[in-house]
């Protein structure tokens, strides 16, 4: 693990903010992460606000970097990919989370074509409803048939595993995971070949992306440790947890109601400023 600097939303932060962020970065050599050209309403709010793409603001604040690290890019134009390319910047693509919250389908093939180091991530829990780096590969790799009639163009079942591997790692900034190779640490995910998903075996690359659901896993090993053995969990009470889960859901609902309430009242009318942007940029 390690740790980042990540103010969530730039735009409900001041420039003076972000740049003391970058700052820390670099003088504590962490990453930055934030939300970047998730929604068309966050593109079309930074036009109005600075005159020009997100990407480009943060540029001109010093963010872009290989310590960069930027979740979706839904709604990148080409300059916008120049620059993240340029920089040696990362994108964290979401696509369940993406498709979820209907931001869109970021255009995966052309973020690579640009030369963005590209991640594949599966947001959070409450974005996306699971966190299955599974699903979220296969989808990576669907998506892109959607953006492109080319087949040519389409992430290949082998692009979106490397993708969802050393991709993921390196948007991390983890240069020594992701791979199964001499001087990488041994952080590796077994699949039983006895699932019913390798029967028969034929293309185990293919498989692995286009029909694993997670089902065949069986354990996995952290840096050479056994973190999940023959289907449990090593250093975790799951009883316990699953019960502390509960109550603090439990907790925070009783907690959060009134701001609930709020937003249902509210979010009728956030919808309309939302769509008013929207059209007014397009």
């Amino acid at each position: 693990m390690r740790p980042a600097i990540g103010p969530a939303i730039p735009l409900q932060c001041s420039d003076g903010f972000l740049q003391s962020c970058g700052c820390l970065a670099r003088d504590w050599d962490i990453g930055l992460h934030t939300h970047l050209a998730e929604s068309q309403t966050q593109a079309a709010a930074s036009q109005r606000r600075f005159g020009r793409s997100l990407t480009t603001q943060l540029s001109e604040l010093g963010w872009l970097g290989p310590r960069f690290c930027g979740a979706h890019g839904v709604w990148l134009d080409a300059d916008d990919r120049r620059l993240l390319a340029d920089a040696g910047a990362a994108i964290a693509h979401n696509p369940c989370s993406n498709l979820r919250l209907g931001s869109g389908i970021a255009d995966l093939r052309a973020m690579l074509a640009a030369g963005i180091a590209v991640g594949i991530g599966t947001d959070a829990s409450n974005t996306s409803y699971g966190q299955n780096m599974f699903e979220a590969t296969r989808l990576a790799a669907y998506l892109s048939r959607i953006k492109h009639a080319d087949t040519g163009a389409w992430v290949s079942a082998l692009e979106a595993l490397r993708l969802a591997t050393v991709g993921s790692a390196a948007a991390l900034g983890f240069y020594d995971i992701g791979r199964i190779a001499p001087s990488y640490r041994a952080d590796i995910v077994f699949l039983s070949g006895a699932s019913q998903t390798y029967a028969p075996l034929r293309n185990p690359i293919r498989q692995i992306v286009f029909a694993e659901t997670g089902a065949a896993v069986t354990d996995v090993m952290i840096d050479g440790r056994m973190i999940l053995e023959r289907g449990r969990l090593t250093r975790i009470d799951e009883a316990r947890l699953r019960r502390q889960a509960q109550t603090a859901a439990a907790r925070l609902d009783t907690a959060t109601l009134p701001a609930r309430r709020l937003a249902e009242d509210v979010s009728g009318h956030v919808e309309e400023f939302s769509r008013g942007l929207r059209q007014n940029r397009a």
